[in-house]
């Protein structure tokens, strides 16, 4: 039973798991939940997904950049 899992996981899949690369046929609306999919327009279709690092990278920018002006303030 444990194989027949693994294929039909195997052909859910589209693509080989790589964390570094972001298919081409991956775009803004498959991260739309289903019941705003019929509002968004047409346009998002087509537009590509950014990267899911991009969010991490943000996150350590800001958590830097908010301690440097909690020390910086922190003596006034």
């Amino acid at each position: 039973m444990n194989a027949a899992r693994n294929v039909s996981l195997a052909l859910a899949q589209k693509h080989e798991f790589n964390p570094w690369t972001v298919p081409d046929d991956y775009t803004v609306y498959n991260f739309a939940p289903d019941y705003v999919k019929p509002l968004l327009h047409p346009h998002w279709q087509t537009q590509k997904a950014v990267h899911p690092i991009y969010a991490y990278f943000f996150g350590m920018y800001y958590l830097v950049m908010g301690k440097k002006d909690t020390l910086k303030f922190k003596h006034v």
